[in-house]
């Protein structure tokens, strides 16, 4: 117990340390002056008033040359629009980020989810944040529509490895999202609507005096709608909540000087479904019933950003609750509520034009219940889903109180040559098991012409643990460790290319504990697996007014090994090829989209024959080598078609966006019958239309 206040107070001198620069560089900021010395580029951030405001004689000068953190080699940033437009995507900037390199086309539901698989990494392993604070969830429904929409958005920067130190909870890759920042004169604003959903936002000033403006968007799905029309009517389902799903966004904007900006930010996003399932599945029995399901999460948060001549600070406190829940008319349930409390301090000092030093701390506090009676989770690399009627059951009645700390510190060196150098450390406490993680890092950049530019990175990473794994107290943090080589060139003003060689290797893999009889979850895991990914990853990218897109092919391979000793096997999203070509073109008012995707199918665990269990009356499959089988290669072309009608005070916009336009049906999977004799394919949607209308004001 000691320790643990030990390190609150570790952690909070770390919190008051870095907010240190930041106070100082407000205290200057308030004395005033007769001269004001200001970069173009802060000129451009200040408001009339406040240039009218100023005394004395105003010095425009040029932006100095400063040592700056290296960017990621193989980070791509794009905008929201610019994703909103990707056919296929259905204007919804995250489906489309799936088309970076890097990222397997993972189908359906099948480990996945909605969340993506990037550089041989589990789902769970990478990191998403928006304006620095993780989310949850990020699609609803598994993969039908990201919870953020992208009107709200400013932009995404896509980390598939190596980024800095400032950056941990993950040991995949990482995705930014930033929040769009609007300072409207006056009030604008739009409805939409598509078979998916309806929304509405809403912009505009507040005080503009003072720059106070708010964002406000919500969006329900209309699933509940269109679905009844489509079921067959000798479904053996009776749905009493159809699937509907909502989520909303209130950003307020304050900018009080072009030094400081403050925004404080709250999303909410919920799920719901509840059906009755009348036919007994002969392999599941007790799927038999009422089926209810519930993913709902909300964060709240506030950031000051402070921009000084030698030093910055961002500072950000959070606050937020989850709800996931799942359970079986009088059968299986389980109910994870936790609450959270989040604060975070980044702050820069520039040394000189050559070297500048980075720090930054965070404490996240996490309180609340989880309650079980449920099989565990499935497992990647288990051929099958949990049986609720031949698995073991976990037994959880548990009230959880977590504290995750992290501290770093990093270097930035700009040698002669223009030679960067990024040298870090990190430092994660994860209070529930009661580990420390040190992370050191390090990047370095070099150009080799004024085209091209060659950049290397190695470093270690550490993530917590996810869901049911994170409740036992014995376990460690899982670990990677991530090493690339890439170059990129500059073929002409707005294309460029880029091609980066990546090796990640995990340690200490969470994985079931093969004697597990059900019960006390304490027994359930063990840190037994270990893995390892590597690959390649090309990109030809075009941004230009008229027409954009790119070409990424990714060359990948992924393995792991379970248990000590245990033969070594393919990861269950290994995928060798993935071929993406998209384009975009704007011609007036109209805009023609098309995007080709070709990839290898994932590994599967072929059936090879059954057992009949009698006390549980089903049939158990005996299976071969784990994901000893590939299903077939999947191949698309999807097709988006947008038109524009303005007249003076608003704006009518439609598009008609198909994907897979020629009904090629991926494999994700195969059905067995009773006795696991015969099988039949499995696939998604052949193909899947959607037509949207926004208007706006």
């Amino acid at each position: 117990m000691n320790d643990q206040r030990d390190r609150w107070r570790l952690s909070s001198l770390a919190i008051v340390g870095t907010l240190l620069p930041a106070a100082l560089s407000v205290a200057q900021d308030r004395e005033p002056a007769r001269i004001e010395t200001l970069t173009a580029a802060q000129i451009a951030k200040m408001s009339d008033a406040e240039i009218a405001a100023m005394s004395g004689e105003v010095i425009v000068t040029k932006a100095k040359k400063r040592a700056t953190p290296i960017q990621p080699i193989a980070e791509e940033v794009a905008t929201g629009e610019e994703l909103r437009e990707m056919p296929g995507a259905r204007g919804d900037a995250l489906i489309a980020l799936k088309n970076m390199p890097g990222v397997a086309k993972a189908e359906g539901f099948r480990g996945a989810g909605g969340d993506m698989i990037i550089r041989g990494a589990a789902a769970e392993d990478s990191l998403y944040l928006l304006d620095g604070i993780s989310i949850p969830i990020t699609m609803h429904f598994g993969n039908l529509q990201s919870v953020l929409p992208t009107y709200m958005m400013s932009g995404i920067s896509y980390v598939p490895g190596g980024f800095g130190v400032e950056q941990g909870g993950a040991t995949g890759g990482m995705v930014h999202i930033q929040s769009a920042n609007l300072a409207p004169e006056t009030t604008t604003g739009f409805a939409e609507l598509s078979f998916i959903n309806a929304g509405a936002y809403l912009a505009g000033p507040i005080w503009q005096e003072h720059n106070l403006s708010f964002q406000f968007g919500m969006r329900r799905s209309l699933i509940d709608a269109v679905l009844p029309a489509m079921l067959p009517d000798d479904l053996d389902l009776t749905f009493k909540t159809y699937p509907q799903y909502y989520d909303g966004q209130l950003k307020i904007d304050w900018r009080p000087s072009y030094r400081h900006q403050f925004f404080w930010n709250t999303i909410a996003s919920a799920d719901y479904i509840e059906l009755t399932n009348n036919e007994e599945d002969p392999h599941e029995p007790m799927e038999k019933g009422t089926l209810d399901a519930e993913s709902s999460f909300w964060r709240s948060y506030g950031v000051w950003n402070f921009e000084g001549d030698e030093a910055t600070s961002r500072l950000l406190l959070a606050v937020g609750g989850d709800r996931l829940y799942q359970g079986m008319s009088d059968g299986p349930a389980y109910e994870v509520k936790p609450q959270s409390l989040e604060l975070r301090e980044d702050a820069q000092w520039t040394v000189s034009e050559s070297v500048a030093i980075r720090v930054g701390a965070q404490l996240k506090r996490t309180i609340g219940d989880v309650s079980a009676t449920f099989p565990r989770p499935g497992q990647e690399g288990v051929p099958t889903d949990p049986s609720l009627s031949a698995d073991p059951a976990l037994n959880v009645d548990e009230r959880i109180d977590d504290l995750v700390t992290a501290e770093y510190m990093a270097v930035d060196v700009r040698l002669p040559a223009d030679l960067r150098v990024t040298t870090g450390v990190r430092m994660d406490y994860y209070g529930h098991i009661d580990r420390s993680t040190l992370s050191p890092r390090i990047s370095l950049s070099y150009p080799l012409s004024a085209q091209s530019t060659l950049a290397a990175s190695l470093g270690r990473y550490s993530r917590p643990l996810h869901l049911a794994e994170a409740i036992p107290d014995h376990l460690r943090p899982e670990i990677s460790t991530q090493a690339q080589l890439g170059f990129r060139y500059v073929v002409a003003d707005g294309v460029d290319a880029s091609v980066t060689g990546f090796r990640t290797d995990y340690k200490d893999l969470v994985v079931q504990a093969m004697d597990f009889q059900g019960g006390d979850i304490n027994f359930a895991y063990q840190n037994g697996g270990t893995g390892r990914a590597q690959g390649a990853e090309f990109m030809l990218r075009m941004q230009r007014e008229s027409l954009r897109g790119w070409i990424a092919y990714t060359y990948s391979r992924s393995y792991r090994t379970d248990y000590v000793d245990s033969q070594e096997r393919l990861f269950d999203h290994d995928q060798p090829h993935n071929l993406v070509a998209v384009a975009s073109y704007s011609l007036g008012m109209w805009q023609f989209g098309g995007k080709f995707q070709l990839a290898s199918g994932e590994p599967y665990t072929p059936v090879l024959d059954s057992v009949y269990l009698s006390d549980h009356n089903v049939y158990q499959p005996v299976y071969a080598e784990t994901n000893s089988g590939r299903l077939e290669t999947s191949h698309q072309i999807d097709l988006r078609i947008a038109r524009e009608f303005r007249w003076d005070t608003w704006n009518l916009s439609a598009y008609l966006d198909v994907t897979n336009v020629y009904a090629n049906a991926p494999v994700t999977g195969y059905d067995y019958g009773f006795d696991y004799k015969e099988r039949e394919a499995a696939t998604a949607a052949p193909i899947l239309p959607a037509l949207g209308l926004k208007g706006e004001f």
